[in-house]
């Protein structure tokens, strides 16, 4: 038995960056993951977003659940104590090493508010809020960034190995899987049910970077996709902005990032509740446009800073932006449009409404 359970433990060390991370030699460490839930259907989409950090270990954790049914918005904090990963069939080996780039994802994350469960294609969320409890399962084949490198290849292309270069690291798991989920009330109100697809991903490291912008959509039939990042981060002294976008369909799967070397022009308005973003290769122009309306974003939400999770300024969230995707050939010609109802908008740090980027202290 110690023979199996050591081997399991090399092999689980080999995973997907999806996987729990070890905690650094010194200094702050944060884990989290996203799970959001687009319901077309129901005109619904629920998220939950849950991390922990600490020094060698967990010291806090939180928890959030954004909520979007018909425009109403609903969003819920929390911070529940004693939370713990686990790796193997059993979810009782601890983290030894940080993952590789090879084998699927397998692992439990729980705290006192629940438990998120992930075995390569497979998910299973459940967490206690004030208002409901959120159970969501995940019955069908993900999509993952790559479909070559489906456990290794991301938005952040060779900058992945290596660990120390950025304070923050992120892994799309999935653009879309198969699942269904309730909402179970706790104050009366009637319970919800549906089913869609989840977009999966992580992030990790020391510290969110200075102003960060996300979106993300699913086509109603869930074959078309789309994900950005955008971000600034300070590294030795210097301001550096870092972009990803993929865009998947039956027709083309288009990817650019910065490390690769592809060109990005950004126009945020946070105020406005707008985004544009256009990306270029040498073959490609592709016209990224969000826009939703200021009512439909969240709270404030936490997210982690060297001293802890902190709201200040944190990030917002809507969940009924209308997205619209323009893929352009060499000579300007439309070569596919694409619109994305309940689609994602965040703004967060110095891209928030009423932050500027040249009047603001560095949050990392």
């Amino acid at each position: 038995m110690l023979f199996v359970a050591f081997v399991t433990a090399i092999a689980f060390a080999n995973a997907s960056p999806f996987n729990p991370h070890i905690f650094p030699g010194r200094g702050s460490f944060f884990e989290g993951w996203y799970w959001r839930h687009i319901d077309h259907v129901n005109n619904r989409s629920v998220a939950v977003i849950m991390g922990s950090l600490g020094e060698g270990e967990f010291t806090q954790s939180w928890a959030a659940m954004l909520y979007n049914d018909n425009g109403k918005v609903e969003t819920e904090q929390i911070f529940p104590g004693n939370a713990s990963v686990g790796l193997g069939p059993s979810r009782i080996l601890p983290v030894s090493r940080d993952p590789g780039l090879v084998l699927p994802a397998d692992f439990r994350y729980k705290s006192q508010a629940g438990f998120f469960d992930v075995v390569d294609d497979k998910a299973e969320l459940e967490m206690q809020f004030p208002s409901w409890k959120f159970k969501g399962q995940v019955t069908g084949r993900r999509v993952p960034w790559s479909e070559k490198k489906p456990n290794g290849d991301g938005p952040e292309s060779y900058l992945a190995h290596l660990q120390a270069l950025l304070p923050c690291h992120y892994f799309v798991h999935s653009l879309a899987s198969e699942a269904t989920y309730t909402l179970e009330s706790s104050v009366g109100k009637k319970d919800k049910q549906g089913k869609g697809f989840v977009h999966l991903e992580t992030n990790y490291g020391q510290a969110f970077p200075s102003a960060w912008a996300w979106g993300e959509g699913v086509s109603f039939d869930g074959e078309t996709q789309f994900v950005f990042t955008a971000g600034k981060f300070t590294i030795g002294g210097i301001n550096a902005a870092n972009f990803a976008f993929a865009f998947r369909s039956p027709e083309r799967n288009l990817t650019f990032r910065s490390p690769d070397l592809n060109q990005f022009a950004m126009n945020d308005q946070a105020c406005k509740g707008v985004l544009r973003l256009e990306a270029y290769d040498i073959m490609h122009k592709v016209v990224l446009d969000l826009s939703a309306e200021i009512s439909t974003f969240s709270q404030p939400l936490y997210f982690p800073t060297h001293s802890g999770f902190s709201n200040h300024p944190g990030c917002v969230e809507s969940f009924s932006a209308h997205g619209v995707v323009s893929v352009y050939g060499p000579l300007g010609n439309l070569l596919q449009k694409n619109h994305f109802p309940l689609s994602a908008l965040e703004f967060g740090g110095k891209y928030m409404c009423g932050r500027k980027l040249d009047e603001l202290t560095e949050i990392v």
